[in-house]
């Protein structure tokens, strides 16, 4: 019963993720006139390579941003928030992040826990972005959505090794203001 009632209190808060803002980002759900920046993103081979290399049809690529859109609408409890990077001084989308709720591991799955990533045009890396939308999503998962713990994956990148202790800085700050 624990875990239900745990889960009844955490749907109430999915309403509130729904944009997040930064001094220079705007990180919101993705809108149909997203695609073509999106999909000019996923085009670039520098990205490709970020991504894993794998190359994706036109079609395959347009079901899924549909099913994105669609999920955003439909799924109840939600367990995806994907947004749109969006830069504020410009109104460009650069990007695109998602923080995916995960399944508990506990003994009374209480554990709540998520994983973060995110996608940027190459001409918006090593600009601090990426950053500033991780801790945006890692901000809103341990405060909004009550997160216990958040992981990343990452593919190589020289900048990877700069935003895990940016990570590792805001969980220590994190940990150290919490009451014992």
């Amino acid at each position: 019963m624990l875990y239900h009632k745990t889960m009844n209190n955490y749907d109430n808060v999915h309403a509130a993720v729904v944009q997040l803002t930064t001094a220079r980002l705007l990180l919101r759900p993705y809108q149909e006139g997203d695609y073509p920046a999106l999909i000019a993103i996923d085009a670039d081979d520098a990205v490709r390579h970020q991504q894993g290399g794998d190359i994706i049809s036109e079609e395959r690529s347009q079901a899924w941003f549909r099913y994105i859109i669609d999920k955003a609408h439909t799924e109840q409890p939600r367990t995806h928030y994907h947004f749109a990077i969006v830069e504020r001084a410009t109104g460009d989308v650069i990007g695109r992040c998602a923080l995916r709720l995960l399944d508990s591991d506990s003994y009374d799955g209480t554990l709540r826990q998520g994983d973060i990533g995110y996608v940027l045009a190459r001409a918006a890396w090593g600009c601090g972005y990426a950053t500033e939308a991780a801790l945006a999503m890692i901000r809103s998962g341990f405060g909004t959505l009550g997160l216990h713990r958040i992981t990343a994956r990452c593919l190589e990148h020289a900048n990877l090794l700069r935003l895990s202790q940016v990570f590792a800085s805001y969980i220590s700050r994190r940990s150290e203001a919490e009451p014992r």
